[in-house]
């Protein structure tokens, strides 16, 4: 693929068809996202998700997964562009938010639309501070569209939640600062760690996984509660559903642990192709390590830094 072509490329699936949509009446730019989504975008990402489903045997046929697959991630990459603060999708809810004010960290997974509850938060009184990997531009390669689509999702983040976006890596002080003002801090708790590194154990689609610890740490030492959320759409109609569990204490990092892999796994029965990680499942399981311990604790100097 020529330079040029590969940009167009780049430029259709970070900008025209999650943005396109954006500029009509919610029927309207569903119907054109859904048909967006009949083309060949994010080739190399959905092929592989689409082949870890099909192995996991989630996925009924490869050519529907794969179109529901772009969907949900036209729409969550539309929302960061600016539906989530804008246009406002129609949102059903299940569960409540601590009250307005109230700092905690929140859970959630690469699933769905979850900006949209991040918003409905920020709505509901309290700003939230969105725990990101650090996106470099060497990361993109000859991709620079994929590299300013990214920081243009970023900053829509952070416009949704009200707060600036947090970067990992020598994050925690900033965390703790951030929820002593009063601020939510939220992470996704689905994303694989090393060996070795601290994970906890849990159980997510019938296999035994390791799920990063460090922001269940973070709450515990600054005092403040766990809650966990997902945000799942409905890819014909747009409509979405934030289910919020109850806040649990950050002490039990057991129970935690347990309710967030309990929330992804009834998401994945309900919706598995709104799930971005399926390509990942292997390295959750590895990441409890060989000398991985038969139940889930918090052991402070093995935690990664947020």
């Amino acid at each position: 693929m020529n330079a040029l072509r590969r940009h167009w490329r780049d430029f259709v699936e970070q900008f025209l068809a999650p943005g396109l949509p954006l500029l009509l009446p919610h029927v309207a730019s569903q119907r054109l996202l859904r048909r967006c989504a009949r083309g060949p975008l994010f080739a190399e990402g959905v092929e592989a998700v689409t082949a870890a489903a099909l192995a996991a045997g989630v996925a009924a046929g490869q050519a529907d997964f794969e179109w529901r697959q772009r969907t949900a991630r036209l729409l969550d990459m539309g929302d960061a562009l600016g539906r989530a603060r804008f246009a406002r999708p129609p949102l059903d809810v299940e569960g409540d938010w601590p009250a307005p004010g109230t700092p905690f960290v929140a859970l959630s997974f690469h699933f769905g639309t979850g900006l949209v509850g991040l918003a409905h938060l920020r709505r509901h009184g309290t700003p939230v501070a969105f725990v990101s990997r650090p996106h470099r531009r060497a990361d993109y390669g000859a991709h620079p569209l994929r590299w300013w689509g990214a920081r243009a999702r970023l900053a829509g983040i952070a416009a949704a939640c009200g707060a600036p976006v947090v970067f990992t890596g020598g994050s925690y002080a900033v965390l703790r600062e951030r929820l002593a003002a009063g601020t939510a801090v939220c992470g996704l708790i689905d994303t694989p760690l090393p060996p070795g590194r601290g994970a906890l154990a849990a159980e997510l689609h019938g296999r035994r996984v390791g799920l990063p610890g460090g922001l269940i740490r973070l709450a515990r030492e600054a005092g403040v509660p766990v809650v966990v959320f997902s945000v799942t759409p409905d890819l014909d109609s747009g409509r979405r559903r934030l289910r919020i569990e109850p806040a649990l204490p950050a002490d039990d990092a057991a129970a935690v642990v347990a309710l967030a892999a309990r929330h992804l796994d009834a998401r994945l029965r309900e919706a598995p192709a709104c799930w971005y990680f399926w390509h990942e499942l292997h390295a959750l399981e590895h990441a409890l390590g060989p000398d991985a311990l038969s139940s889930p604790a918090v052991p402070p100097a093995k935690f990664s830094d947020p």
